[in-house]
């Protein structure tokens, strides 16, 4: 192999690379559009918006919140309440002592209840 054909081989690798790395999601998801016949405008107005709310509770420590009952118990009751309406997404933030609670449903008064519960359970148990 010659130094034209190895600049050539190395060529195809790299482009082989920039198109993996340009997300193959959107290619196989562009391919599902066209295959539906519908464009990206009218799969979006089909979209349904709620409401949402987040907050932010500080801790003390980062502990498996899903293994202390009283929190647990409450976050699965809230998941219950919101399911197929709504969704219910709890994480530790990356930069803080902080814990997370968004919850997305169609009544706005009654999501921001059932985070101040969740918050309160972390709050008795882990701040």
């Amino acid at each position: 192999m010659d130094l034209s054909d190895r600049l050539a081989e190395l060529e195809q690798r790299y482009e082989r690379l920039q198109g993996e790395m340009a997300s193959p999601d959107v290619a196989r998801d562009h391919d599902r559009l066209r295959r539906l016949g519908k464009d990206l405008s009218e799969l979006a107005s089909a979209l349904v918006t709620y409401p949402q709310i987040l907050l932010n509770v500080r801790v003390r420590e980062r502990a498996d919140y899903m293994k202390v009952p009283a929190i647990a118990d409450c976050i699965r009751l809230v998941e219950g309440q919101v399911d197929g309406h709504g969704r219910v997404l709890i994480r530790y933030s990356g930069t803080e002592p902080l814990l997370r609670i968004m919850i997305e449903g169609k009544d706005d008064a009654q999501i921001k209840g059932w985070a101040e519960e969740i918050a309160a359970a972390v709050r008795a148990h882990l701040a």
